[in-house]
């Protein structure tokens, strides 16, 4: 899987200190995943006792990460 981040992403994701792997596991393994408007897809995971949930689009091959934050 190829993970691409908007411009927003990466700096929601450094601003928020969120790691890059937590991402990854997010993506992989989510606790819940729903869709959430028109073509983009919500995951969330508990992840060290603190749940982080991405928003994505998903396009063939490639994931583009649009944000991510902490609940």
């Amino acid at each position: 899987m190829k993970i691409v981040y908007t411009d927003h992403a990466r700096e929601r994701i450094k601003e928020r200190l969120i790691r890059l792997a937590d991402i990854r596991a997010v993506l992989m393994r989510p606790d819940r995943s729903e869709r959430v408007y028109e073509d983009k897809v919500m995951s969330r995971k508990n992840i060290r006792g603190r749940v982080i949930e991405v928003v994505f689009i998903q396009k063939k091959s490639i994931t583009v990460i649009i944000t991510a934050y902490y609940l």
